[in-house]
């Protein structure tokens, strides 16, 4: 018997535990950050890094400074809007 409950339970206490997360989640946390449009480039540093114009067009906002050779260090060393 006590099997079967077990496997009754189980599947419920997950169920609750499935929706209310969510909601808690949600209520509870988070943030909103605002960065402004910076520039628009053929640019992407991650997939073709060194290699300007080798990529679809980007968006880029917050860093003023990103293009094909950016690193972490170069992005941080540069400014932000």
């Amino acid at each position: 018997m006590a099997r079967i409950r077990s496997v009754v339970v189980g599947p419920a206490v997950v169920f609750g535990v499935l929706m209310l997360a969510p909601g808690r989640a949600q209520a509870g946390t988070g943030w909103i950050v605002s960065c402004n449009y910076s520039q628009s480039s053929s640019d992407d540093p991650i997939v073709f890094p060194g290699e300007p114009g080798a990529a679809h067009l980007h968006d880029f906002i917050g860093a003023q400074t990103t293009n094909a050779s950016s690193t972490v260090e170069s992005l941080r060393a540069g400014g932000t809007n």
